[in-house]
């Protein structure tokens, strides 16, 4: 089969069941928000072609109904998170740098990275309505909070940078910001 007819079937399928709105995906039957991975993994089932050729046509289809890349991104939703640990690796880490307890080292490793990119996915789902005066809250929600300005001696521009808040600070900060208690209500509906 053709990859035009492949495609063709595709967008056929996507424009009978989908529409975007608000660079989010919907179902046309009732309404619902769909996350793109989930109409991902569920293109190659329906129509037996390659995964990969699905995501592509997809990600086309998306783009030409008022997605862009970014918007995209976030449309997508969820993403899965994929490790793996021998035995060997863990051996391999105590003799190289003596490391006793490999497991914890790496788990704390793998949570510090999964929190990291929990981070960045609510920064992405508020970047609409992030505005310069409420960016810092919003950083303080996540568990850090802005140094004053310090100048880089080699052009003498003035940068911040970040440093982690108390847990109190934090949950304090949570639950009198606005913005966050609106994102918190709108994940729940999903």
């Amino acid at each position: 089969m053709e990859i035009s007819s492949k495609t063709n079937q595709i967008n056929w399928y996507l424009d009978k069941n989908y529409y975007v709105k608000d660079n989010k995906f919907f179902t046309k039957h009732d309404n619902q928000h769909e996350w793109g991975f989930s109409i991902a993994d569920s293109l190659p089932n329906i129509f037996s072609f390659d995964k990969q050729f699905c995501i592509e046509a997809l990600t086309k289809w998306a783009c030409e109904n008022d997605l862009d890349e970014v918007s995209l991104h976030s449309a997508w939703g969820a993403k899965k998170l994929k490790a793996s640990w021998s035995p060997e690796m863990a051996q391999d880490l105590q003799v190289q740098y003596g490391i006793n307890t490999a497991e914890e080292q790496l788990t704390t490793l793998l949570v510090d990275e999964i929190a990291a990119e929990i981070d960045a996915e609510i920064l992405r789902d508020l970047r609409n309505q992030i505005t310069p005066n409420n960016f810092f809250g919003l950083v303080k929600c996540l568990g850090f909070e802005a140094t004053e300005f310090i100048y880089d001696p080699t052009n003498f521009t003035p940068r911040r940078h970040f440093v982690s808040t108390t847990y109190n600070e934090m949950v304090n900060e949570r639950q009198n910001n606005p913005l966050w208690q609106d994102w918190i209500r709108l994940r729940e509906q999903d």
